[in-house]
């Protein structure tokens, strides 16, 4: 993950915090009647969520100020979106950027955004709703999903990774646990694969990088132990997850198709894919074992609290995001193998052609509908 096709600027910054600023006000509609409910982070969980618990004890012990609730259900949440939005930045134009962080901001329980649109597009009015945007809930997803991008970014910096570094983005994943167990647990897999990857790019011996794992799963499995201690096993016989064959084949499936068939057409070295994307499916091949895992009752882990949360808010994004970048790519030329057919031919001709008014007019049109969809008032 170190693409660096676009550069930022002035102007791509004062366009994003326009659009976190409506972002911000929009989602007051939701607080402006009274306080949004928090939600109780036990009952469901494994390992228990301490840290989740601690926030949870001090926003019920609180008067529910309005800057309590703003802090918890404005500010964090553009917080969350600005954070996604930096990290899709280092592949993506900054139009697709905020179209796919304001994307994985934008959900509520019940009525898909998918849905929304449908509704828009056919006249129809908007469901009612029997659920806020998850956005808004804490402390599980938006305070927990803070520390999960922290986290991501801490363990997927380009920066040489020196002892006191990596200890760092372990803590960070260790921390992790005790707000969000699963997606402490795929931040540490990731992390973990990464540094050992990082370590022999970076020149260490393979015993050298086997002292530096032990080490890095010494501080992980010494700061996790309080919780290690405490696991409720009883929970996991009764979690209920909802993922649908849906869930599997346009979020895990489909961008892996996509790339196969992008790199049928688009000019692409197999060693950029892996130099620059392995992280991205990485990450998408522990969210399918996650969901395998959940899915075939091997371990009932409720899969559920991972896909509302950092996958919906960043990983479905990151996982669609090496195609645009290949079909994005100004240079790009064809391989002369795709001109032996006429399928091939014509999207080599046209594909780049319809990029441009793809980003020129679809992508504001997205922009528009994600902020509308986030509205209370229309609902």
């Amino acid at each position: 993950m170190q693409p660096t096709l676009f550069s930022d600027d002035t102007e791509d910054i004062v366009k994003f915090a326009v659009i976190a600023i409506i972002y911000c006000l929009i989602l007051t509609t939701w607080t402006v009647p009274g306080p949004v409910k928090y939600y109780e982070p036990v009952g469901s969980h494994f390992f228990p969520p301490f840290l989740s618990e601690l926030v949870f004890a001090h926003l019920q012990n609180s008067q529910a100020s309005s800057s309590l609730i703003y802090t918890f259900q404005v500010l964090l949440p553009a917080l969350n979106l600005a954070l996604v939005y930096s990290i899709l930045r280092r592949i993506l134009s900054n139009h697709w950027a905020i179209t796919l962080a304001l994307l994985g901001m934008s959900f509520i329980p019940g009525y898909p955004f998918r849905e929304f649109l449908w509704d828009f597009l056919s006249l129809d009015r908007p469901s009612q709703l029997h659920e806020v945007p998850i956005a808004i809930v804490s402390p599980i997803p938006n305070v927990s999903l803070l520390v999960f991008l922290i986290s991501f970014k801490l363990a997927s910096q380009l920066r040489y990774f020196s002892f006191w570094r990596a200890s760092l983005s372990t803590t960070s994943a260790a921390l992790l646990m005790y707000f969000h167990a699963l997606a402490g647990a795929l931040i540490f897999f990731y992390w973990f694969v990464s540094f050992i990857i990082r370590c022999n790019r970076q020149g260490s011996s393979t015993l050298d990088v086997f002292g530096k794992a032990i080490g890095q799963i010494s501080i992980f499995s010494i700061l996790c132990l309080p919780g290690f201690l405490n696991i409720q096993l009883s929970v996991l016989e009764n979690s209920v997850s909802s993922v649908s064959h849906y869930y599997f084949l346009v979020y895990l499936c489909l961008p892996l198709s996509c790339l196969l068939f992008v790199t049928l057409i688009v000019k692409v070295d197999p060693k950029e894919i892996i130099y620059r994307f392995s992280g991205i499916y990485l990450l998408l091949i522990l969210e399918g074992v996650f969901l395998f895992i959940d899915y075939a009752g091997i371990l009932a882990i409720n899969f559920d609290y991972l896909s509302q949360g950092p996958s919906q808010a960043l990983l479905h994004q990151l996982y669609y995001a090496p195609c645009i970048y290949f079909i994005a790519r100004g240079n790009a030329s064809f391989n002369s193998r795709s001109e032996s057919k006429n399928l091939r031919m014509l999207f080599s001709q046209y594909s780049l052609r319809l990029f441009e008014p793809v980003e020129r007019i679809f992508l504001p049109f997205m922009v528009f509908m994600l902020l509308l969809y986030n509205l209370e008032w229309i609902y």
